[in-house]
């Protein structure tokens, strides 16, 4: 609110309580009942999901500028003044969530929805992450597939999960961490056809964990593919990721911005978006 945000985008795990209605009032408490909250499930929101589904549904409803398709937060695909987005769940679901099984047909989903839309800004957001992203979480793949898919046709990933924030520089190649030669900056990125970047934010809050990443070791052997981490390491506290898209005087341009509950911004870069534009 204090960011003055006109949308939020959320990466799974609603609260660790079960309760849809505590969490929803909780957001309407500070942000209103109306306001544009749009949320991809994550694996601590599975016994429960109906609930917030439902209540996510009630959000849609009273924003017709939102205009959303398939099975919401799970495996959909909406529009928001300007922005495209898609929600999908890799990795949830099976016996280990309460038998609660969800589709796994994300690839083609992802390209299907990103080949057909004449919006330039796309984002990609779900849950779990890969463990070359995140070492702490390599039981939790949600397979490279959904990741090229994106990539592909220039969209942004948001990931979450792991309880800190970290960024990559613009990437061509995801499962091997090759930046971006023509790009290869820490705060200038850019998104196009076959290079985008990938983002894990998850200080929430509940609790923070540590820098356990392999990216200082194990699975890399350096760090230049990422442009940011902040986690105990780094003393971090909770926080959330703020991107401004101008659509109006600089359509292709976009500033994000991750600050924390202290006031302090931690990272912040600049977007470029190609998608659409042909290498001259």
């Amino acid at each position: 609110k204090d960011e003055r945000a006109q949308v939020v985008l959320h990466q799974g795990d609603f609260d660790y309580q079960d309760d849809p209605e505590i969490w929803d009032n909780m957001i309407s408490n500070v942000l209103g009942d109306d306001f544009p909250y749009f949320a991809s499930i994550g694996n601590h929101d599975v016994a429960a999901w109906s609930g917030y589904q439902e209540k996510l549904y009630d959000r849609l409803e009273k924003n017709p500028d939102a205009v959303c398709i398939g099975d919401l937060g799970i495996k959909s695909s909406c529009t928001y003044r300007g922005l495209f987005f898609i929600q999908v769940a890799p990795g949830i679901g099976g016996e280990e969530f309460h038998g609660t099984s969800f589709p796994t047909e994300y690839d083609s989903f992802i390209e299907e929805q990103l080949s057909n839309t004449e919006y330039s800004w796309r984002i990609c957001s779900w849950h779990y992450d890969m463990n070359i992203m995140q070492k702490y979480t390599a039981s939790n793949d949600s397979g490279f597939g959904v990741y090229d898919a994106c990539k592909n046709n220039g969209a942004i990933i948001a990931n979450a999960h792991k309880h800190f924030y970290s960024r990559t520089k613009t990437l061509i190649d995801i499962q091997h961490q090759i930046v971006d030669p023509e790009w290869p900056g820490t705060d200038k990125l850019r998104v196009k056809e076959g290079a985008t970047f990938v983002l894990i934010s998850g200080l929430g809050g509940g609790s923070i964990h540590s820098e356990d990443t392999g990216i200082s070791g194990g699975l890399f052997t350096t760090r230049d593919s990422w442009g940011s981490i902040y986690a105990t390491e780094q003393d971090a506290t909770y926080g959330a990721l703020f991107c401004v898209f101008d659509t109006t005087e600089q359509p292709n341009k976009a500033y994000c911005y991750f600050k924390n509950i202290d006031g302090k911004i931690i990272d912040e870069f600049n977007i470029t978006n190609f998608v659409g534009i042909e290498d001259i």
